[in-house]
């Protein structure tokens, strides 16, 4: 994992009392080191757009409706040598 967007979903249970997260955020972005051979040619397309991709596709989460928010979902970008993937779900 080299950057990771996740939504975690704002449908909670309230059958053990109020929900002490009530109003605070509920997207995480987090960030993981890669070898320092790598880091070059990595950040190059984090820069080229998957920073901007990712960014937008949190500042969405809001706006995407009840039913998309109720569920967690994931923004996943993972290198396998320099080479970047992106899942979704």
């Amino acid at each position: 994992m080299v950057f990771d967007v996740f939504w975690l979903g704002d449908a909670r249970p309230g059958y053990f009392g109020e929900d002490p997260r009530e109003g605070s955020a509920l997207l995480l972005m987090r960030w993981s080191a890669v070898p320092t051979d790598q880091r070059l040619a990595i950040a190059s397309q984090l820069e080229a757009g998957w920073l901007e991709r990712g960014c937008k596709w949190a500042a969405s989460a809001l706006v995407r409706g009840n039913a998309w928010s109720a569920s967690e979902h994931r923004f996943l970008v993972t290198a396998e040598n320099t080479k970047l993937t992106l899942t979704e779900y």
